[in-house]
């Protein structure tokens, strides 16, 4: 049976409870995982912190994140992982997302009710897709060229 998932903080500022509230209003099962313990019912169970493997598995398996950040997320590694594992992502237009999250990869949207249309159509990306944007953008060397390569044009020019 397919799943979203919800890992990270379970802070308001991450945004959890929009996933939370969407898989209520829609019937959709949902995972969370992350810090301290919420009590949850119906199609939403909570599994507490993972990493490793059970992170690998829960973001391999999940037929989209949801990383619908009600702050501006500066980095959004939580993204990056599930885009390595094939896994779309929903998200908001906040901080660092829309420049992680392309139309290939996953959907962006500004209120709940855009996120849970977005829903509907996340499992048509392809997981093929996600890995390779991730692989292309997100590699500690295809970073770290990005890195030099703006660090040169400080030195060359004075300015970002």
């Amino acid at each position: 049976e397919a799943w979203d998932l919800f890992l990270g903080k379970l802070h308001s500022a991450k945004g959890y409870h929009w996933a939370v509230e969407a898989a209520k209003q829609t019937g959709t099962r949902l995972i969370v995982a992350g810090g301290w313990r919420p009590s949850f019912t119906g199609s939403i169970k909570y599994v507490g912190e993972v990493d490793g493997t059970r992170k690998a598995a829960l973001l391999a398996r999940a037929r989209c994140l949801w990383n619908p950040a009600l702050w501006d997320e500066p980095f959004g590694l939580v993204s990056i992982e599930a885009l390595f594992s094939g896994t779309p992502v929903l998200g908001t237009r906040r901080g660092a997302l829309p420049e992680i999250i392309t139309p290939e990869v996953g959907a962006l949207a500004d209120t709940l009710d855009e996120l849970i249309d977005a829903a509907q159509t996340i499992s048509r990306r392809d997981p093929e897709a996600c890995r390779d944007h991730a692989l292309r953008h997100f590699t500690h060397r295809a970073m770290a060229e990005r890195y030099v390569a703006l660090y040169g044009r400080v030195l060359d020019t004075g300015r970002l």
